[in-house]
């Protein structure tokens, strides 16, 4: 990827997670297309998206903003799930009702309140 490709990317995430509070990160490893735009669907229908991201590209443009300490979460294959005016905790809830249904969602954990809460017990906590 070219250097202003990436700046691109690094700007457009930014953009999307520069004024929002929390955020959410998942493995998209192990969900298939079905799967996939089953939660999206699911994540659309609550005021929320997700985002596959390249870490380094997410960490630059998560620099300086109220969630710039999520960027330990970000390792290996990432999807960010954020929405704005959306309250964490119900991100949480339905990422571990998801996770009922699809064992091999990977749940890397959640980022707000200036806490990362790591892992499936970190969002159970959440």
């Amino acid at each position: 990827m070219s250097k202003k490709v990436k700046s691109l990317v690094e700007r457009e995430i930014k953009a999307r997670i520069g004024d929002i509070d929390g955020i959410a990160v998942i493995s998209p490893r192990g969900l298939d297309g079905l799967k996939n735009n089953r939660l999206r669907g699911k994540l659309h229908a609550k005021g929320l998206k997700m985002s596959v991201v390249k870490n380094t590209l997410a960490k630059r443009a998560a620099a300086g903003s109220k969630v710039e300490g999520f960027s330990g979460l970000l390792e290996g294959p990432s999807a960010i799930i954020y929405g704005k005016g959306v309250a964490v905790p119900s991100i949480a809830r339905l990422l571990l009702d998801e996770k009922k249904d699809n064992e091999k969602l990977e749940l890397k954990g959640v980022y707000f309140d200036g806490e990362v809460y790591t892992g499936e017990e970190g969002v159970k906590t959440a």
